[in-house]
């Protein structure tokens, strides 16, 4: 499945749980992560990745800088990962 169609369903499903998502496009900065979701006070980040495919290092380097800052980033490849995210937020209303 290609990254954008991983990306899609599980914004979608995202949407359908009450989350907000922005994609991080043109922000001047290519290593940030492809969205930005937000619920309730908690905000998080995700690197969308094609099936068995790795960030990049600049990638590798904001993810860890961001984690460094306590913000909680996921890199998937797959749609049910990203659901299992989006779930175990939603139903726990956790502050991250």
């Amino acid at each position: 499945m290609k990254e954008s169609c991983i990306e899609k369903k599980v914004c979608d499903y995202a949407k359908t749980k009450g989350f907000l998502s922005y994609k991080l496009q043109g922000m001047h900065n290519k290593g940030l992560p492809d969205r930005l979701f937000l619920k309730n006070g908690n905000v998080f980040f995700i690197e969308f990745k094609a099936p068995k495919k790795s960030p990049t290092k600049l990638q590798l380097y904001t993810i860890k800088l961001l984690q460094k800052n306590k913000f909680e980033v996921y890199v998937i490849d797959n749609v049910e990962k990203g659901i299992e995210i989006i779930d175990k937020l939603y139903f726990t209303n956790i502050k991250i």
